[in-house]
Formats: structure tokens, C-alpha cells, sequence
């Protein structure tokens, strides 16, 4: 009786099981990732995106247009979090968690970091949170970025916090 039992437990986890599964949802066509740069004092900076892919498509200029302000990624506000009081793109910028935006170029971009760090994309921006916002130049890559991406990239002082897809790869300067 004990087998029996034991048997159809057994089959209606399975098929309560393979029911839920069914009704999950496809994966994230832009799925969320992290970045992070540490030192041997720990943790130092965390970058919290959503990663697009390229699919065959014209990004910059086309699909994410010149001078339009952009999210850094797809979803939610890209999120960098600063451990300790940093010096980011030249500009001093104290630790805390902040969106961060840029306002993509042909030969440079402007970067914007607002406090009001959880909102979603870049389409009710307050620019009055706005902490603060500076210039670097726009690079390219060797060959094309499929899924968009950033990291970080150690420098004396600091880290570069490296942004790439398709074929343009942008370096923001962050020192601590």
C-alpha cells in the first residue's frame, strides 16, 4: 500500500510540476546582468542592466537615435551604485545608488547620473534629481557587440566603467 501510494504522489508532482512549467514565461529578451569592480578593499562599484541584443538591427544613429537621451540598456533604469565617494567622469559624485543615462553621439556622449535610482527606461526622467552630467568620447570596437554590455575595465585609481554594442564601445572614467 505504502508502494502505491509513494507511486502516485510521485506522478502528481510530475504532472503539477510539468503544468506550472508549461505556463512560465520565455526567457527575457533582454535579460538583466551585473557588472561589478572590485579591489582589495572590496566592492567598489555595481552596475545593474538590462543587456538588448543587437539582432541584426543599426543601433546607434538608428535604433537608439543621436542626441536622444537613452536608459544605458533595456527594462528598468540602468542602476550604478557606488560603495564610496567616487569621482565619475571627471565629476565628484558621493556613494549612493543612482540611474544612469547617456545621451548617445557620434564622436562623444553625455552621461547623466539621477538620484532617483528605480524607474523604468528614461521616459519620466526628473532632471531635476539630476546629480550631475559630463562628456567622453565614443570609441569602437573590433568587431560587432551582439548582446550590449558594460564592465569594468581596472585603471590606476580606479576602473573605466567600459560601455559596448554593435561596433561603439565608450570608456566613463570613475576614480575612488
Amino acid at each position: 500500500m505504502k508502494s502505491v501510494f509513494t507511486l502516485v504522489l510521485s506522478f502528481l508532482v510530475l504532472f503539477a510540476t510539468e503544468g506550472i512549467a508549461q505556463k512560465m514565461p520565455g526567457l527575457d529578451k533582454s535579460p538583466a546582468d551585473f557588472a561589478y569592480f572590485r579591489t582589495d578593499d572590496g566592492v567598489m562599484a555595481r552596475v545593474i542592466y538590462s543587456r538588448p541584443q543587437k539582432n541584426g538591427r543599426e543601433i546607434f544613429g538608428s535604433l537608439i537615435p543621436y542626441g536622444k537621451l537613452w536608459r544605458l540598456g533595456a527594462n528598468e533604469a540602468t542602476i550604478l551604485k557606488l560603495y564610496k565617494d567616487a569621482t565619475v567622469g571627471g565629476q565628484e559624485v558621493a556613494a549612493g545608488e543612482y540611474a544612469i543615462f547617456a545621451t548617445p553621439g557620434e564622436t562623444e556622449w553625455e552621461f547623466t547620473l539621477n538620484s532617483q535610482a528605480d524607474q523604468w527606461g528614461a521616459y519620466r526622467m526628473d532632471a531635476s534629481k539630476n546629480v550631475t552630467s559630463f562628456k567622453v568620447p565614443a570609441g569602437s570596437t573590433d568587431s560587432a557587440v551582439e548582446a550590449f554590455t558594460i564592465m569594468f575595465k581596472e585603471v590606476d585609481g580606479g576602473a573605466h566603467m567600459v560601455t559596448a554594442w554593435d561596433n561603439t564601445m565608450v570608456e566613463v572614467p570613475v576614480k575612488f
